[in-house]
């Protein structure tokens, strides 16, 4: 999602890494709870905590009171999918009271006067209407953001993006910090400086580049044409129509258990289907249990790899890891991979004899120019190779440090920051992002399925979806039993109309496709005093195969309307569904 909208807007930063925690003045964190999401948790909250205690203000945008929100000035809580609309009701009032940076529009954007003349629609006071949020909260929101000039906006890559209206709520998020000139300034939201040389430059140096899969490209080229902004990524709604159509005639799966696909339960009928299946995993997941071939996979301390450090430091880091001397698996998952691609008459598109090979070739001496091979690396430099960044400088799009060309600006066909895209106008879409209720939140179904739902909840100890519970066997057994079974979190308003109370058994039903409903049944999770979600929305864990959120989610074969129709993302942060005591 934010990938997408930085391609179109030519925004150079990362809201989650850059940020200029040591100058700030004022942080907003947006649906991004950072205890949770941060790249690097330790750290994050290291640099949050003292810019917290030099005196920056905390502001906290979020459904949930969790950590972040608990330690915040002021906690805002919004309905998920409702983003757009709070940023263009601030975007109303930094407009039309004359608070955004007139330079930088003047001279750096394009489209600012389409942008002014969208966000008449969404005066305060309709904001106000539409979100929930009261028009003062806005007004001070607005205008403290707009001429605080060490402010930063701190957003996760999923909590604003993963909408149906996603990648156009994370373009007006930017199109936000750009216009009030906080794109690359002192305290806001910067550009990283480039990654120092980790080698002298060398004649010796070699360069091999990447190869590619021709095979894997055409397969990938059947997909662009819905969404022809993602290239060769096949989407979610790609993927499942190729199902659907029995197209895919084999399939090996890595690290994949299959249980976070929408509508879950159809989705295993139609893959079970597939002729030929393959699947290479630490544990008996639930794809490995229905697998022709299961190859036992390796972990990260049983292979070799390239780590690089330095996101929130004054220093840039790379190690290579020695695999442990006696690896519990024949082979690692990387070996398993270039034994198939030999199989498959594919292994001339990759130049390499083996993941060691590739290792020194394409990264030590293509990547990073350093002339040496993996065995090599790990002798000479056995705690890596540490070099400093240079110091921070800001403002890069005037010195023409953004640009491949070298000249002043942002990576865009104008060459300046894109309100309107030529790029999205280009396929289609919308040049000026727009925000209107999302479709899978639609009012006509308010009244079966009344609660906003984020099926996608992790905790702080299961970050992703290879990581989740599971089963028994794929989970560090004392991790799990901190959350020893699925459930959802509710505001105490909403349980008490429900007559739940905490710790009751619910079933969460949902409409899975345009015929069907989906029901799980979970534990009810009301933290006191009320409950720290707002009323009106709820959140259940993920990861539970007796209990996956998944089965929830919108099919996108009879739904396609659920789905971004920019990324084809499905709306994992916010579906409509009910609540009733088991």
């Amino acid at each position: 999602m934010h990938a997408r909208a930085n391609e179109l807007t030519g925004y150079p930063c990362d809201t989650m890494k850059g940020c200029d925690w040591a100058k700030t003045d004022l942080m907003i964190h947006w649906a991004g709870d950072q205890n949770n999401y941060s790249d690097c948790q330790a750290m994050g909250d290291i640099l949050f905590l003292d810019a917290k205690e030099r005196g920056a203000k905390l502001i906290v945008i979020d459904p949930r009171f969790g950590v972040m929100a608990s330690k915040a000035d002021v906690w805002i809580p919004i309905k998920p999918g409702y983003d757009g609309a709070l940023m263009l009701g601030m975007m109303n009032i930094i407009i039309n009271e004359n608070l955004y940076d007139a330079n930088f529009v003047r001279d750096w954007t394009v489209g600012f006067e389409d942008l002014k003349e969208y966000v008449q629609q969404f005066p305060p006071g309709k904001v106000e209407q539409i979100t929930g949020i009261s028009a003062d909260t806005i007004g001070n929101l607005a205008r403290e953001y707009a001429t605080t000039p060490r402010a930063l906006i701190y957003s996760s890559k999923s909590g604003v993006g993963q909408h149906n209206n996603g990648v156009d709520t994370a373009r007006l998020q930017k199109i936000l910090i750009a216009i009030t000139g906080h794109i690359d300034t002192p305290g806001g939201n910067i550009v990283a400086m480039p990654s120092p040389a980790l080698w002298p430059a060398s004649s010796s140096s070699s360069s091999t580049g990447s190869a590619s899969s021709s095979t894997s490209s055409a397969t990938a080229q059947q997909a662009a044409p819905r969404y022809p902004l993602m290239g060769t990524t096949i989407t979610t709604p790609d993927f499942l129509d190729m199902l659907s159509k029995k197209e895919i005639k084999a399939a090996c799966q890595f690290g994949n258990s299959g249980i976070g696909v929408p509508n879950n339960r159809a989705f295993w009928k139609m893959y079970k289907e597939i002729p030929f299946i393959a699947a290479c995993d630490l544990f008996m997941t639930p794809l490995a249990e229905i697998a022709d071939v299961i190859i036992p996979g390796s972990s990260y301390i049983e292979s070799m790899a390239v780590y690089t450090a330095g996101t929130y430091t004054n220093y840039y880091s790379l190690i290579l890891t020695e695999p442990i001397p006696q690896p519990l698996t024949e082979m690692t998952d990387e070996d398993a991979c270039f034994m198939l691609m030999k199989k498959l008459g594919l292994a001339k598109d990759y130049p390499y004899e083996s993941w060691e090979d590739e290792i020194g070739k394409r990264l030590l001496q293509g990547t990073y120019k350093i002339p040496l091979t993996a065995k090599e690396m790990i002798k000479q430099f056995p705690d890596g190779i540490v070099v400093p960044r240079a110091e921070q400088t800001y403002k890069k799009y005037e010195k023409g440090l953004l640009r491949t060309d070298k000249k002043p600006g942002f990576n865009t066909p104008s060459g300046k920051f894109e309100i309107r895209s030529s790029t999205a106008e280009k396929y289609g879409y919308d040049g000026v992002p727009k925000w209107e209720v999302p479709w899978v939140l639609r009012e006509e179904e308010r009244k079966e399925f009344p609660l906003i739902c984020n099926t996608c909840e992790r905790t702080w100890f299961y970050g992703c979806a290879g990581f989740t519970h599971i089963n028994p066997l794929s989970a560090c057994s004392y991790l799990s039993e901190m959350d020893p079974e699925p459930f959802i979190r509710l505001n105490e308003k909403d349980a008490m109309e429900r007559g739940i109370k905490d710790g009751d058994m619910v079933i969460v039903t949902a409409r899975c496709s345009a015929t069907e409903t989906a029901s799980i049944k979970l534990r009810a999770k009301i933290p006191p005093p009320h409950g720290d979600i707002m009323p009106g929305v709820c959140s259940a864990l993920r990861g539970f195969v007796e209990a996956n959120t998944a089965d929830l989610l919108p099919d996108p074969l009879t739904l396609i309307k659920a789905y971004d129709p920019i990324s084809g993302s499905p709306p994992v942060r916010g579906i409509l569904v009910q609540v009733k005591k088991a």
